[in-house]
């Protein structure tokens, strides 16, 4: 099926007596410019120019780098029609977009609805055809959602009540969320740290907030992932032995106060190993966290601006004293070269 060009207009768009006379002159400008590349049919919907090539025989390459110096034009896309269904949607997108979708790392769907009669709201259809082609071609065995962020927006209780992360993404395999514990690292200092939780600034608006274990695992059990994460301090490199030491003891009450109060039966949630570069620390928080029984292990603190063989050196240093019948996460590390060598630990 043929593409068709998509052209949003700029000040033609404003309501006013002389609407039509402008939207007509840009129509017959566009009419003009395709003359060269072939038969297009140049019409005008909501607002909405819609270029479409009539025959096969039309250069339609040509006549989309004709139309990027249009005047009057603030937007240009290219697409593919279908029909007006969810399965013809995601058809028409991996027909389009082919190879592309197997080679891309992210993706992002945007949509808009403009029958209203259509079964499913813009969000819902960005959900759906976004769930299918994560699922059908990023390769994604757990995703990864950041805590913080989303309690900031859009916010937990919206999420919840959209039914959790999986309804809220369309997104039907697992789902982790990290506890908010690198924000410590990059968002906060020292001085901001206490018994209590982290404060910190929001970074859309600036508002204070106080991050608690407790507080954590609550935004965590809203979001109804499959695994959370303890609330943790996520200690940069290098750091003195009495810092991390400190931070070590720290994390441990943190890590029994979340689970304390973790309330989803749905969820397992991870204990995090600290203990920056030293055996001893790294040995004694994974011994505690033990003790406490968590579903599974995270190791922690790594990829923080330590080299690679320090790194490794970490992980080994946690993963020996860990429970051998539960699972391990490592946290933070994505070059292969690091995967390879820190499984082998």
């Amino acid at each position: 099926m043929n593409e068709i060009f998509l052209m949003k207009l700029g000040e033609i768009v404003l309501k006013g007596g002389n609407k039509h006379q402008f939207e007509n002159r840009l129509r017959g400008n566009v009419r003009r410019r395709m003359k060269p590349y072939g038969n297009f049919d140049v019409y005008i919907l909501q607002s909405t120019v819609y270029v479409e090539p009539k025959d096969d025989c039309a250069d339609v390459d040509g006549a989309w780098e004709a139309c990027k110096s249009i005047f009057g034009v603030v937007s240009l896309c290219r697409c593919r029609p279908c029909e007006k269904n969810v399965d013809a949607i995601f058809e028409a997108v991996e027909a389009y977009l082919g190879e592309d979708l197997d080679m891309a790392a992210s993706f992002k769907v945007e949509s808009k609805r403009s029958d209203k009669q259509f079964p499913l709201t813009s969000i819902q259809i960005s959900q759906e055809i976004g769930g299918r082609i994560a699922e059908a071609h990023l390769g994604c065995q757990v995703e990864l959602s950041n805590t913080y962020h989303l309690h900031v927006r859009p916010g937990d209780e919206v999420i919840k009540k959209m039914g959790g992360l999986h309804q809220f993404m369309n997104w039907n395999g697992p789902i982790l969320t990290d506890s908010g514990g690198f924000q410590v690292f990059s968002l906060a200092s020292p001085k901001d740290i206490s018994e209590e939780g982290v404060k910190f600034k929001n970074h859309l608006n600036g508002d204070n907030l106080l991050l608690t274990p407790e507080k954590s695992i609550e935004i965590q059990n809203k979001l109804d992932s499959d695994i959370a994460m303890s609330f943790d301090e996520c200690i940069g490199w290098p750091a003195s032995y009495e810092y991390v030491k400190n931070s070590v003891d720290r994390t441990l009450r943190w890590a029994k106060r979340g689970k304390d109060v973790f309330n989803n039966e749905r969820q397992s949630l991870f204990g995090i190993v600290q203990g920056g570069e030293y055996e001893d620390l790294r040995k004694y928080c994974a011994l505690e966290l033990s003790k406490m029984n968590f579903d599974g292990y995270s190791i922690g603190g790594t990829s923080v601006g330590e080299d690679k063989p320090t790194m490794y050196k970490m992980v080994g240093y946690s993963t020996k004293y860990l429970p051998k019948d539960k699972v391990r996460y490592l946290m933070g590390v994505g070059d292969p070269i690091d995967l390879v060598e820190n499984v082998c630990r």
